[in-house]
Parts: C-alpha cells; structure tokens; sequence
C-alpha cells in the first residue's frame, strides 16, 4: 500500500481543539483536529502539528498556549481558524473569537469550549512528518452550563443519544482444576431481562 494515499486517519474520531499562543503580531489561534488528553494527574495534553503550522514556532518559542476543545455551537469558528495562517489573515480580530484572560499563563484562551486549559510545554515528540507537544494543564476553565462537544470523524459532528449497552459479557477465569467451582464476571451490563442462573453461564 502507498502510504502517501491512505487516508485511514480520516476515520479517527476527536474534540477539536483551538490552539492560541502570543507571537510578534498578537495572538494567533489554530484549530488543531489531533487534541487528546494524555495524563490525568497532573493533567497533560497533546496537541500534534504538521510541519506547515506557523504554531509550532510559535509554541516553541514562548513554551505555552492555551487550548479550547471546542463545542458543538462553534463549526463555524473551527472553519474560520483553519482556513487561514496567522501570516495571511488576523485571526483574534474575527468576531467568532471572544478570549478569557489568563491566570496563570499569559496566554489568553477562547471562551465557549467544553473546557478551556491554560498549558505549558513539557515535551515534544518528533514524528516521521508531524510533531507532537505535550503540555500540562496548569489551570482549567469551564463554562458556567455544559455544552455538547464538536466531533470531528471526516465531517464534523454533534454527540447524539448515548448508546444502550444491553448486552451481557460473562468471563471465567482460566485454571488447570476444571473441577472446582469457578466464579463468572459479568460485565457490560446497562439492563438485565432477568435474574440469571449458573446454567445461564455454563
């Protein structure tokens, strides 16, 4: 297969996340498709960036950014964002963009997002073609009502109903006495039509 032509990352789901950082000409803000969660305690973000993104210097240099996953009601601002580099058009003068101030950094992040972090840059990965910038959440900033996040999977995409888990997963752990009396975990369960028997397992 020619690795050039596939397209199977297309096929990932994610937030969208709004990079800003502070550079010579103010702030610059880019939607960044690949935004995940990496550590829980502390909170660590990743954020990776082709080698054409003007962030990435941007990053570098001033070693934190603030990043916004973004919600549903916000499409057209991810458009926006993306469409353009900070050297073609001013970006935080659209009238999409309303910022928060910091508290901790002094990068101003953008409201409306499900949530807001304010990070600094622990680390970069260096990858065959793109970059990979881990940073850590150093204050959180949610808004005052929950929103649905916007979904990118090709398209982008608003969460729907949450999926029924009604099905039943029965395990038993593996052993050399077939003889002995062995306990089933049932996992997976949101209902159950009614009270099982051990014939129900074996």
């Amino acid at each position: 297969m020619n690795q050039n032509s596939d397209h199977s990352w297309k096929k990932l789901t994610s937030t969208v996340g709004l990079i800003t950082n502070l550079d010579q000409r103010g702030v610059n803000v880019m939607s960044a498709e690949w935004s995940y969660f990496v550590n829980k305690n502390p909170l660590y973000v990743s954020v990776v960036l082709s080698p054409q993104a003007d962030t990435r210097a941007a990053l570098e240099s001033s070693g934190e950014s603030g990043l916004t996953l973004r919600s549903a009601g916000q499409a057209a601002l991810v458009d926006f964002a993306g469409s353009f580099s900070t050297a073609e058009v001013d970006k935080s003068a659209g009238e999409l963009i309303d910022f928060g101030q910091p508290v901790t950094t002094a990068t101003p992040w953008v409201q409306g997002g499900v949530p807001a972090l304010e990070c600094e840059l622990r680390q970069t990965v260096d990858l065959p073609g793109h970059r990979v910038y881990i940073a850590e959440a150093v204050a959180t900033h949610r808004p005052a009502e929950d929103c649905l996040p916007l979904v990118k999977h090709g398209g982008m995409f608003q969460t729907g109903d949450p999926a029924q888990r009604v099905s039943v997963v029965a395990a038993a752990p593996a052993g050399p006495h077939r003889d002995r009396p062995r306990r089933a975990s049932v996992g997976g369960v949101r209902r159950l039509p009614r009270r099982f028997s051990p014939a129900d397992f074996w």
